[in-house]
């Protein structure tokens, strides 16, 4: 497959992950793609299901802006480094910007693992209001 033809589901993905429907995660991720959310190594998802369940769950609670700032790819392999924009919908914690590189492997035109690098003390606002939905307090 050429490359450009890696990159493209992965643009789409970065630049729409927020409002795609579990079908369309389904069409741009392998069936037993794994999702490494880096920070939280324990927490992967497997297949676009659990991927899709995973974050579409942030649309409750955030408004949410994708950017992507750059993106390579060769004959298996993309790189795209990104800006996700966070807004809480009730102003619970201030907005924030996350720079996240997301590394993801292609086969046979799909996604078949994606992994995403983000530094957890720029997601300060995200985390602490995740302690606050469940009770809890952060230090």
């Amino acid at each position: 497959m050429k490359t450009s033809a890696n990159i493209e589901p992965v643009r789409k993905l970065c630049e729409r992950w927020a409002w795609l429907s579990e079908t369309e995660f389904a069409e741009l991720l392998a069936p037993n793609c794994i999702y490494y959310d880096v920070p939280f190594p324990r927490a992967q998802a497997v297949g676009p299901q659990a991927a899709h369940a995973k974050l579409s769950a942030m649309q409750k609670d955030w408004d949410i802006g994708l950017e992507v700032v750059s993106i390579v790819g060769d004959a298996d392999t993309v790189i795209a480094e990104r800006v996700e924009h966070f807004r809480n919908k009730t102003n619970a914690v201030e907005p924030f910007d996350l720079p996240v590189v997301g590394v993801f492997e292609i086969a046979d035109g799909k996604i078949k693992a994606w992994r995403d690098y983000w530094d957890r003390s720029a997601a300060e606002p995200l985390l602490r209001f995740m302690a606050m939905s469940r009770g809890q307090r952060t230090a």
